[in-house]
């Protein structure tokens, strides 16, 4: 069974009084105001949706295109390092078989791809982004830690969401869960959370995922069956 935390447990106080998975005592999730989005362009945020994002979230929230480590105005706060620097809530974007780097264009279907882009053909998975990490961007796949410098930050009133325990794979009853991505056979993903090596990691989660929660972390693919789903209030 599913444990909800309501908004009032969102602070790290109220968030270890009321679950087992204890904060490291900075909020746990929040919206960050002080990172301001530079120009459109290299190591820049810029507002922009693909279709394929349309009818999956309350118009309150965004995923909000930016790379090199640039954290867009209003992007949600999910985790953060056992060093205090802050996790945010983001993903990797495929648009129509192209995976889009800084200068350059490379298509997935191409026989010359690099094995980095491989991975991720027609997913669109999970993860996290943070000014200190390398490339900017972390997720997890195939057992590896997986960086890139382009993704998509999950921008918004951080108030309207809640985070909701869970043990294994996903089971969604009585709430609504965000929206993360995909994998490339179709299967859900969503945006998970779990306190590791003290801290507290982003990473993605699913029905098919028999262990529970995957995510990056020391170049690895971790993962832990005690999570939490981040879900709508």
């Amino acid at each position: 069974m599913s444990t909800s935390i309501p908004p009032t447990a969102l602070s790290s106080q109220s968030l270890q009084s009321t679950s087992n998975l204890s904060g490291t005592g900075r909020s746990s999730i929040s919206n960050d105001g002080q990172h301001q989005a530079s120009a459109p362009g290299y190591g820049s945020a810029e507002h922009f949706e693909s279709p394929a994002f349309r009818g999956t979230k309350p118009a309150e929230f965004q995923w909000v295109k930016a790379s090199e480590g640039i954290i867009p105005v209003n992007a949600v706060q999910g985790g953060i390092e056992k060093t205090g620097e802050p996790l945010y809530i983001a993903r990797l974007v495929l648009l129509s078989g192209i995976y889009e780097q800084p200068d350059m264009l490379v298509s997935t279907d191409s026989k010359s791809q690099t094995d980095e882009l491989a991975f991720y053909k027609d997913g669109l998975h999970p993860g996290k982004a943070g000014k200190h990490l390398e490339r900017g961007f972390s997720m997890s796949y195939d057992s590896k830690e997986i960086k890139l410098p382009e993704y998509y930050v999950l921008c918004g009133n951080a108030s309207r969401l809640r985070w909701v325990e869970q043990d294994g794979p996903v089971v969604i009853n009585d709430y609504t869960p965000v929206p993360g991505g995909h994998e490339a056979g179709g299967e859900s993903l969503y945006v998970g959370k779990v306190v590791f090596d003290g801290g507290q990691q982003i990473g993605k989660c699913s029905s098919h995922f028999k262990k529970g929660m995957v995510f990056g972390y020391a170049g690895k693919e971790k993962n832990e069956s005690k999570y939490m789903i981040l879900a709508y209030l």
